[in-house]
C-alpha cells in the first residue's frame, strides 16, 4: 500500500488535518466531510490522498468566496 493510500484512524486524520475528531464525526454525519472507508461494522478510516483532495478543495483567496478559487 502506498503512503497516500494508507488508512488513518479518525484520531490520526484529525491530527493530520489540524482538526478535532468531533469535527470529522460531525462532518461525516452531515455528509460534507472528507471521504472515508468503513471497515467491518463501525471502524472508520481515512485515506491520506482523500484528505489532501478534500482540504485542497477548501482553499480560498478571500473571506467572501463561497467557491474554490484555485
Amino acid at each position: 500500500m502506498s503512503y497516500l493510500n494508507r488508512l488513518l484512524t479518525p484520531d490520526e486524520a484529525a491530527q493530520y488535518l489540524g482538526l478535532t475528531v468531533h469535527f470529522l464525526a460531525a462532518r461525516r454525519s452531515r455528509g460534507d466531510g472528507p471521504p472515508y472507508v468503513k471497515i467491518a461494522h463501525s471502524r472508520v478510516r481515512y485515506r491520506i490522498s482523500e484528505l489532501d483532495v478534500w482540504a485542497e478543495k477548501r482553499i480560498k483567496t478571500s473571506t467572501g468566496s463561497e467557491e474554490t478559487d484555485r
